[in-house]
C-alpha cells in the first residue's frame, strides 16, 4: 500500500500495518503540539516506510464543526508531491503554490475574507412554528468553502459546514415566547464574519368566535 500527501491527526494509532504487509507513506503530516498530540504514529507487525515526514499544526478552519479546510500558516501548505491529482475536494485547481498541499484541501493562492453577513427572515414568529432564516455573505467573491454556524437563544448550535454557496438557510423553532436572538458566524480559510438579529416570539393568537342562531321566518 502506498499513501501520498496525507494528514494524520488526533489519533491514538495513526496507521496499523499487519504482518507480511508493507505500507509506504510519502509526504505525511503527523500533527504535533498540544492541540494535536498523538501517541503512536504507526504500529503492527508489518513494515512501514516513510518518505518526507513532517510535524506541525494543520490549522483546520473549524474541526469541531467538521470543516477540515486549511488556513494560512498550516504546516500542510506546499508540502506535497505530484500525485496526479489536479483538483481538491472543492474542485479547485491544485497546486496553487510551489507544490500541492497535504490533505484533501488546497489552500487558495488568493483568499477573500467574508467581510460581512446579513441575516434575513421574519421579525415576529409564533411559539412552536418552524421559520426559515437566510444568511447572505458579502462580498460576492468571498472564497469558498464557507462554514455557517447558527446559534439561537435556548437552542443547540446548528453547524452547516463546507458550503460553496454565499447563502445559507436555517429553519428555527422557539418554544418560549419573548425576544430571542439569532447569531450567525461564517468562516473560511482566511477569516470570519458574524451578525446577529432579534426575533419576537409570540404565543399563538386565540381568537374567539360568536355563532349567532339562524332564524327562519315563514312569510
Amino acid at each position: 500500500m502506498q499513501v501520498s500527501n496525507t494528514i494524520i491527526v488526533s489519533h491514538t494509532v495513526g496507521i496499523t500495518v499487519a504482518s507480511n504487509s508493507t505500507a509506504t507513506l510519502q509526504n505525511t503530516l503527523w500533527a504535533s503540539g498540544t492541540a494535536w498530540a498523538n501517541l503512536t504514529n504507526w504500529a503492527g507487525g508489518g513494515t512501514v516506510n516513510t518518505v518526507s515526514d513532517f510535524g506541525g499544526d494543520p490549522k483546520f478552519v473549524a474541526p469541531d464543526l467538521y470543516d477540515y479546510h486549511i488556513k494560512a500558516g498550516s504546516a500542510a501548505i506546499d508540502r506535497g508531491v505530484d500525485a496526479g491529482v489536479d483538483t481538491d475536494v472543492d474542485h479547485q485547481a491544485r497546486p496553487q503554490g510551489t507544490a500541492p498541499d497535504l490533505g484533501a484541501d488546497e489552500y487558495p493562492a488568493s483568499c477573500t475574507v467574508p467581510a460581512s453577513v446579513a441575516v434575513s427572515g421574519p421579525a415576529t414568529v409564533t411559539v412552536g412554528t418552524v421559520n426559515p432564516f437566510t444568511a447572505t455573505v458579502s462580498p460576492a467573491d468571498a472564497t469558498p468553502a464557507l462554514t455557517y454556524l447558527w446559534e439561537g437563544t435556548g437552542m443547540s448550535p446548528l453547524p452547516h459546514p463546507n458550503s460553496l454557496a454565499l447563502t445559507d438557510v436555517a429553519r428555527l423553532t422557539w418554544n418560549v415566547a419573548g425576544t430571542q436572538r439569532i447569531t450567525v458566524t461564517v468562516q473560511n480559510a482566511c477569516g470570519t464574519a458574524q451578525a446577529s438579529r432579534e426575533v419576537a416570539v409570540v404565543e399563538e393568537s386565540k381568537q374567539k368566535y360568536v355563532y349567532l342562531p339562524l332564524v327562519i321566518r315563514s312569510q
